[in-house]
Order: structure tokens, then C-alpha cells, then sequence
């Protein structure tokens, strides 16, 4: 029989491997508060619409409310771009089917999981020039949110590319260990910021 000979394994250190900064938040109004957000580079923001923006299942209160939305109004006065990712469902204002459930979902300013409207989209345009007028802003919904836990999405990836090329900073503020899973699959970078607001699933 002939003999093989195994040649070691070797010893691979990843102290200097480039890694995405992280850090774990109780609110939104934290966030500016830390880097890049202290300097003066130009940033584009991703946030994750319901376990952060919405805080999809946590109770709400008026004071939670106000205290999100500053925090909100204070990311986008400093993001050149600002990017609401979700995997909720379109569905058409117009259509018999939202007439049906409009009653359970649609009773808030931004109509609640799964679904969004184009009213809804409007008001957190309107919200982001009001904050922003030079921030261009834009939506990523569907089911391309979850598969870009496995492979990232087209629509991210261009904008991930196209925010590094420009060396800028790129911030994702996310809620549950699908938004880690994006991160740490797809933005292992010196200039990728992770914020975590902690949930578990959404």
C-alpha cells in the first residue's frame, strides 16, 4: 500500500483580518453618538424597518415613539443616502384584498407587518426630505431581505459597492440575528458600522 504523508495544517492568525465595527444599542438616539457619525464622512445608512424602526413586537409607547424618531431624524440629517430594508409584502391601496385587511393593519402612520403600502412609503419619504433634503432615500422590500442572509441581494450588493468605491461610510442598523447573518456573511470591512437593537427573530 502506498503511503501518504499529510502535510500540517497551517496556523492561520486572523488577529489583523479586517473586521466590521459592532455595536449593541438600546435606541436609535444612541447611534450618533458613536462612530463614523462623529466625524464629517459622508455616510449612507441602511435600517431595518420593523425590528427597529417599527420595534415590531415590543410595546410601544408615545415616549418610545418620539425618542425613535428623533433618533431617526438625527441619522438621516447626517446620511447622504438612507435605505429602509425589509422583507414585507407590497400590496396595492386599491386593491380588493387591502380593503379587507385594511381594518387589522392599516389603522398607523406605517401599516403594520407583513404588509406595505404606498401611502406608508410616502410618509417616511416625506419624513426623511423634512429631516434631509439632500439625502436620497429608497426602499428594499420583499423577500430579497432574507435571501441575502445566503447570498446578497443585487439592489445591497450595488449599494455596498458603490459606497466603499466612493469611500464612504456604510451603516446598517439592525434588529435580529438574520440582519447579523447579512452582515456577517456579506460586509466583513473596515468602513462596514453594525448597529444591534438585540431582538431575536425579527
Amino acid at each position: 500500500m502506498e503511503k501518504t504523508e499529510c502535510l500540517p495544517i497551517p496556523n492561520l492568525d486572523t488577529r489583523n483580518r479586517i473586521q466590521f465595527h459592532e455595536k449593541k444599542i438600546n435606541s436609535l438616539l444612541e447611534i450618533t453618538k458613536f462612530n463614523p457619525f462623529l466625524g464629517q464622512e459622508s455616510i449612507v445608512s441602511i435600517i431595518d424597518m420593523d425590528g427597529v424602526l417599527c420595534e415590531y413586537g415590543r410595546r410601544n409607547n408615545l415616549d418610545d415613539n418620539f425618542s425613535r424618531f428623533l433618533g431617526l431624524k438625527k441619522i438621516i440629517e447626517r446620511s447622504d443616502e438612507f435605505v429602509v430594508y425589509s422583507s414585507r409584502f407590497e400590496i396595492n391601496e386599491d386593491s380588493i384584498l387591502w380593503e379587507k385587511l385594511k381594518p387589522i393593519f392599516g389603522q398607523t402612520s406605517i401599516v403594520r407587518c407583513p404588509f406595505m403600502v404606498e401611502s406608508s412609503k410616502k410618509r417616511l419619504e416625506d419624513f426623511t426630505k423634512k429631516a434631509n433634503e439632500n439625502c436620497d432615500f429608497r426602499y428594499l422590500m420583499g423577500l430579497k431581505k432574507m435571501r441575502s442572509c445566503f447570498r446578497m441581494d443585487d439592489d445591497l450588493q450595488n449599494i455596498v459597492e458603490k459606497t466603499l468605491r466612493q469611500d464612504k461610510k456604510l451603516v446598517m442598523v439592525g434588529s435580529s440575528i438574520f440582519d447579523r447573518k447579512i452582515v456577517n456573511k456579506n460586509l466583513n470591512l473596515e468602513n462596514v458600522y453594525y448597529f444591534n437593537t438585540g431582538h431575536i427573530l425579527v
